[in-house]
């Protein structure tokens, strides 16, 4: 697998990254378990060894950095972990400030080193942030935490369009952008995408599947969500017309996005593992099958947030 530039970053990273979530806690449209510790370190060494080189994780994914860190801990070159942080102690609190908020970051990255078993994260992300959220204090911490030697670069992980363009707006802190994207939420692609290139911050792509949406598991979905299964079912048919399945139609959308510089997929089967990489492999989608899927872009805010639909 070739490796590309990243941002302003001096990392070189695969053009696919795998995404963790899955492994340490039930995830995905039915919920279903995690493998077992032996399955989810073979599907991790085996990612590695097809030159998968950047993997996501986070505290809040179960087991997964624990995983992560057995699977790599013999191996004289890694991956890159990529894992997270949150701002909160809980998700619905407040965000933490002051003492508090050193403390708790402290604390994060000292769990997280261990657990990856690291020295120093190359990359760490603030966890799901939706609003403003780039403070003075804040930005002065990512930059003491680099200084030590803890972390060497920093990233943001967002939902909506109000975050990305705050984190856009320090490349000098934020090196690293994630996002929400895939062939039914575009909202990343009027502004961005273009500023996070103008700003040479690399850009991370999750969510190709849509939570299993983009995938044969649409037919999981409860009926009260009739709208992202209409929706689904039309990116399907495009699919069809082109002679392959909805998830790789899916996973190319993300994969081969000129703006990319990794996009993300989760999976807890090996041959699902494989199954995407030849997906990227076989390159861009035709332009004329991009020009069928632009009008079926959803724009209802409450289909596009997962943590709205109720399961």
């Amino acid at each position: 697998m070739q490796y590309r530039s990243f941002g302003s970053t001096d990392l070189e990273v695969s053009p696919i990254g795998l995404g963790t979530v899955e492994l340490g806690m039930p995830y995905e449209i039915g919920l279903p378990p995690p493998p077992s510790e032996e399955d989810s370190i073979a599907l991790l060494r085996q990612a590695f060894e097809a030159g998968i080189n950047y993997i996501d994780t986070a505290p809040v994914y179960g087991n997964s950095e624990e995983l992560e860190g057995k699977a790599f801990a013999d191996l004289p070159d890694k991956p890159i972990l990529a894992t997270k942080v949150t701002l909160k102690k809980e998700r619905d609190e407040a965000a933490l400030a002051g003492d508090e908020l050193r403390q708790h970051l402290e604390t994060s990255i000292t769990n997280s080193l261990k657990l990856l078993n690291l020295e120093c994260l190359e990359v760490l992300q603030i966890h799901s942030v939706e609003d403003n959220f780039a403070t003075q204090e804040l930005l002065e911490l990512t930059a003491d935490f680099r200084k030590r030697g803890l972390v060497r670069y920093w990233g943001v992980t967002t939902y909506g369009e109000t975050a990305p363009m705050e984190a856009l707006a320090w490349p000098e802190h934020f090196q690293i952008l994630q996002v929400a994207y895939n062939a039914l939420d575009r909202r990343m692609e009027e502004e961005v995408f273009p500023r996070s290139r103008q700003v040479d911050v690399g850009l991370v792509l999750r969510s190709a599947f849509f939570k299993g949406v983009l995938s044969d598991r649409v037919r999981l979905l409860p009926d009260h969500l009739s709208g992202l299964i209409e929706a689904a079912l039309k990116v399907e048919k495009v699919a069809k017309g082109l002679g392959i399945s909805l998830p790789e139609l899916a996973f190319r959308f993300n994969a081969c996005n000129p703006f990319s510089n990794i996009a993300l997929f989760g999976t807890t089967r090996i041959a699902e593992m494989n199954t995407n990489i030849a997906a990227f492999r076989a390159g861009p989608l035709p332009q004329d099958v991009l020009d069928e899927l632009k009008p079926l872009t959803l724009h209802d805010t409450s289909l596009l947030n997962p943590s709205t639909w109720g399961f």
